[in-house]
């Protein structure tokens, strides 16, 4: 077993992390669905992607994936 991160810290990284991020929670698919089962209306879905992006101008930002990488044999 090992394991791994993702780190999004550098201004650029930051920056291309919470673009995606903010395209895709007002984009479709997800946006849609939100909307469609009445968990979100446009309104905060476009409030998320503005925070996302407002924390992607912060310097001291960071964001971690951390994974887990499991080799197995049957």
């Amino acid at each position: 077993m090992s394991a791994s991160v993702w780190s999004f810290a550098t201004p650029g990284d930051r920056e291309w992390w919470a673009q995606t991020w903010a395209e895709r929670t007002t984009g479709p698919p997800f946006a849609d669905r939100a909307v469609g089962l009445g968990l979100a209306s446009r309104a905060v879905l476009e409030s998320c992607a503005a925070a996302w992006r407002e924390w992607a101008s912060d310097p001291d930002a960071c964001f971690l994936v951390p994974h887990v990488e499991v080799l197995a044999t049957a």
